[in-house]
């Protein structure tokens, strides 16, 4: 155990940095409430390819637009920042495998070498001995509850913030109440003591669903970013959204790798494990057997074609219009709306039980039971275009995929997580990636944690 005081005993924190740079390293977990200043932090992850984490506090100033942009564009998939609101002061910095400094010090400039700091370094082996590896591990946990995955969302966010800003040093009050609003959907709004106490629909679990949404959300737009870098099998099609082209890697590497084994949860977890700290390899390993996809089994329709087609059904423009036919080619396109449509009883999609009805058919009778509203209830139309372009009224698009699966004024019958992710992904492929629970299965089988299979 050692003390670290900087200029007060000549131990400084950012020593620690170069003090971790050891083989033993596992991975870097911060909480820490100010973020300003990380490039050593960021190298030492870089150079030892380890996972990174950040818990960090955003209140309009912090954390700084470079440290943001870092973790949500520029980064490898395993680093990872996590956002909360109010409430917050932690100063921890644990390097897995080395040690850990728990003290005074923010990640800003005066932090790590200005100020007149003040922390305790613990060894692996003292962490272990006194079984405070245990309650870091414990305390972390806490912190993630009262957190949200930072996402290309927020990034605009403290952007648009800080354009403000510049003119808002005579008039504080007026920006504190634009940082109320931009950020009124982060976590740690409220004391510990009172945590559970909302007046959001969904309490707890609705915050628990948005958070994993967003950390989900990140990794698919830094898989999405690999693409350009990648070689591409020569049936691919050059205009295809790279969103659609990394929807189309993992679905490949599934189908590969998972599905032949009947799609087993053993299966994928044990993927889980065996890639939970090779997370990077197993990317890196997905992305080399793309090029060996050949245009059997229609991915040429399905990559080239298809999406292309439902991103124009699915326009802001388009979705208010929607008839029975363009509604039965959106189902047909989309993966987990087609299996829905194939699975549903028939007698709840008005078709007749113990028949045999081809997909198409299915489909279009799944079309038609979307369309059948009752008086006074939203029209398909209405729902579409809440939850795919609706922004203005709900800012986060995760807040309004829950909306859609919860609250009986916004839900369609038989469609769910999966089929919203999706078709989102389809709308908008440049800010949203497509999901569904078989790319959530994906990213667990790949080595991911946090992410909901549903």
């Amino acid at each position: 155990m050692r003390l670290i005081a900087n200029a007060l005993n000549g131990q400084y924190f950012a020593n620690l940095v170069r003090d971790a740079d050891v083989p033993a390293l596992t991975r870097i977990r911060l909480a820490v409430a100010y973020a300003q200043s990380m490039d050593p932090l960021f190298e030492l992850a870089a150079k030892r390819k380890v996972p990174l984490a950040l818990y960090a506090l955003m209140d309009g100033e912090f954390p700084s637009i470079a440290i943001l942009r870092k973790f949500v564009e520029l980064s490898p998939p395993s680093w990872q920042l996590f956002l909360t609101r109010r409430f917050y002061h932690p100063k921890i910095y644990w390097f897995e495998g080395v040690g850990a400094y728990i003290g005074s010090a923010n990640l800003t400039n005066n932090g790590w070498f200005g100020n007149l700091e003040c922390g305790v370094w613990f060894t692996a082996s003292e962490l272990a001995d006194e079984g405070y590896d245990d309650q870091l591990a414990a305390m972390f946990d806490l912190i993630g509850g009262r957190s949200v995955a930072a996402s290309p969302q927020h990034l605009a966010v403290a952007r648009r913030l800080a354009e403000s800003r510049k003119d808002m040093i005579d008039a504080q009050k007026s920006y504190d109440a634009e940082v109320e609003a931009a950020l009124k959907n982060l976590p740690g709004q409220t004391a510990a003591t009172q945590v559970g106490k909302t007046d959001e629909p969904g309490g707890t679990a609705r915050r628990a669903f948005v958070s994993e949404w967003h950390s989900t959300h990140t990794i698919l737009k830094k898989l999405t970013a690999m693409v350009a870098g990648m070689p591409q099998p020569s049936w691919l099609d050059a205009s295809v959204h790279p969103a659609i082209v990394q929807d189309q890697v993992t679905e490949y590497w599934y189908h590969r790798t998972v599905r032949s084994t009947g799609e087993s949860y053993e299966e994928i977890e044990r993927l889980h494990r065996a890639n939970e700290k090779r997370t990077e390899a197993a990317v890196a390993e997905m992305f080399a057997l793309w090029p060996e996809s050949s245009d059997e089994d229609q991915w040429t329709e399905w990559t080239n074609e298809t999406p292309a087609r439902l991103r124009t059904l699915l326009a802001r423009e388009s979705v208010a219009a929607l008839d029975l036919e363009k509604l039965t080619e959106i189902v047909w396109g989309a993966h987990a709306a087609r299996e829905c449509a194939r699975q549903v009883e028939s007698s709840r999609v008005g078709l007749q039980s113990g028949q045999h009805y081809s997909k198409h058919e299915r489909c279009e009778a799944f079309a038609r039971a979307l369309l059948a509203r009752r008086p006074g209830e939203k029209t398909v139309g209405e729902v579409f275009e809440y939850v795919l372009w609706g922004d203005k009224r709900r800012s986060d698009c995760a807040e309004r995929i829950w909306d859609a699966c919860h609250l009986p004024e916004w839900r369609l019958p038989f469609v769910g997580v999966s089929i919203w992710g999706e078709l989102l992904g389809y709308a908008r492929p440049d800010e949203f990636p497509p999901r569904n629970n078989r790319v959530s299965k994906t990213l667990r089988a790949l080595g991911f944690k946090g992410v909901a299979v549903r």
